[in-house]
């Protein structure tokens, strides 16, 4: 099995660097649709949660992920509702809540699988590390 390199140093920050940029980039689109009174792509509220999260910013993960939840629920979207469901479950495991992750994990692939998308039931079905659906709780897989 090929050995996996680490990023360098440098590569890190500027991944950083790039990340930072493109929410900053998000954030204006976002207020921009706000000053238009105008309802944002669901696309600009993923990605934008997908930026913070990235960046390490929990909270304003949780919240971003959580409109992006009541958005896509009130205009009966399920595909993006999905890949939600599936990101709200990795920050709720990584904060040390697998009960809840297990249950974010088990909305999105019920889902997925009404889309009837092969895609989005691949990525909802795709296991957390160390995940584990009997006992739902964490393992670290590296240990």
């Amino acid at each position: 099995m090929p050995r996996q390199s680490r990023p360098t140093p440098r590569a890190y920050w500027l991944c950083l660097v790039v990340i930072s940029h493109a929410r900053a980039r998000l954030e204006c689109a976002l207020g921009l649709f706000e000053r238009r009174r105008d309802a944002p792509p669901i696309s600009v509220l993923h990605f934008l949660g997908v930026a913070y999260e990235q960046l390490g910013e929990t909270e304003r993960t949780i919240a971003q992920y959580q409109q992006l939840l009541a958005v896509t629920t009130a205009c009966g979207e399920s595909v993006y509702r999905s890949y939600t469901l599936r990101a709200m479950a990795i920050v709720t495991w990584r904060q040390g809540k697998p009960a809840r992750a297990s249950e974010l994990i088990e909305q999105a692939l019920r889902l997925s699988r009404q889309v009837n998308n092969p895609r989005t039931t691949a990525r909802a079905s795709r296991p957390l590390p160390g995940w584990s659906p009997t006992d739902r709780t964490p393992r670290v897989p590296w240990s």
